[in-house]
């Protein structure tokens, strides 16, 4: 990158001062039955559409999302995978500028047994903090080893602050 674009992203894009970028990817497992209860866990892989703009839709992949230090996929554990600690996990989603939106995209799941995030939810957040999160709902909103895929809808942004 030149030197007045002094970030890189995992996908080599350089980044302008002031540009925002996603800063973190979030979920809760609801429900993960058959799943291996240890640290080292299959886990999704997400595909991400952004907002369109003059250049095309930007859009990004993570890596198999997995905390190699702490289980990610037990019943009620709210996962964040956020910061330079998880750049391998976030794949080219890794400071990625995707227009403040994520409009559509997929989730794979890696895991032997059922999982389901809570509210068949998975939330996005943002490095400019007054720009509002976005969050997307699966379809299914349960995954299995024999169905594996969904379908990224509904995504919208939303007030954390409000019920």
């Amino acid at each position: 990158c030149p030197p007045d674009l002094n970030l890189c992203n995992s996908a080599h894009i350089c980044i302008s001062p002031g540009t925002t970028v996603l800063l973190a990817i979030e979920f809760t497992t609801a429900k993960c039955e058959g799943c291996p209860q240890s640290n080292e866990e299959p886990g999704i892989i997400l595909h991400l559409l952004g907002g369109a703009s003059m250049t095309g839709t930007p859009e990004c992949t993570t890596n198999t999302l997995d905390h190699d230090d702490k289980p990610d996929y037990e019943n009620g554990v709210t996962t964040v995978f956020t910061g330079a600690k998880d750049e391998d996990a976030l794949g080219s989603c890794y400071l990625m500028p995707l227009q403040q939106k994520v409009t559509g995209g997929s989730v794979t799941w890696n895991g032997s047994g059922t999982w389901m995030p809570e509210n068949g939810m998975i939330k996005f957040s943002w490095s400019d903090s007054s720009a509002f999160p976005y969050r997307c709902i699966l379809e299914p909103t349960t995954l299995t080893p024999e169905s594996n895929f969904a379908e990224l809808q509904g995504c919208e942004e939303y007030n954390p602050n409000l019920p």
